[in-house]
């Protein structure tokens, strides 16, 4: 969310119009634009989703991932999500793959919700100079597990769950 305050730039200094509906890390969750306003998070699909932004970045490895820091974060979001965001827009526990996301983007949205990131975004839209976030070693697998197996009140934690 500081990210965003302090105005992004692009490699020239220039300002670059950027938001998200909700930041998250290890403790906390800001939601920095109304989830029925567009948060210009995903270059060629802002209008279409609830962007949420992890406190990561794209070169991470696989293990930074699966660290206790980044653990706690997807624990939070996953609460998140199944306190406010999946009741409220019933977003299926699902990656979704490029070809939905083109037919996402090109009008047909009634019956496709699911997840997916800047970078799945970026390559399926073809979208030129678009993020790659969260990055090619994001546990997708591990993410879904949480999400399919939360509970309210218990966190399955650090050490369990697919690696």
């Amino acid at each position: 969310a500081q990210w965003f305050h302090n105005g992004p730039a692009d490699s020239k200094g220039n300002p670059i119009k950027s938001s998200a509906h909700y930041c998250v890390d290890s403790d906390t969750i800001v939601q920095c634009v109304q989830c029925r306003d567009v948060a210009f998070g995903a270059k060629g699909f802002n209008r279409l989703g609830i962007q949420i932004e992890f406190a990561g970045r794209a070169s991470q490895t696989r293990e930074q991932w699966l660290d206790v820091y980044s653990l706690r974060m997807m624990q939070l979001f996953i609460r998140l999500y199944h306190e406010v965001l999946n009741p409220k827009y019933h977003i299926q526990a699902h990656w979704l793959s490029d070809i939905a996301i083109r037919r996402i983007e090109s009008g047909h949205t009634h019956d496709l919700t699911g997840f997916c990131t800047h970078g799945d975004i970026t390559r399926a839209l073809s979208v030129p100079g678009g993020h790659t976030d969260p990055g090619p070693n994001f546990p997708r697998m591990r993410f879904l597990w949480e999400l399919q197996n939360w509970q309210s009140g218990k966190n399955t934690g650090p050490d369990t769950g697919p690696r």
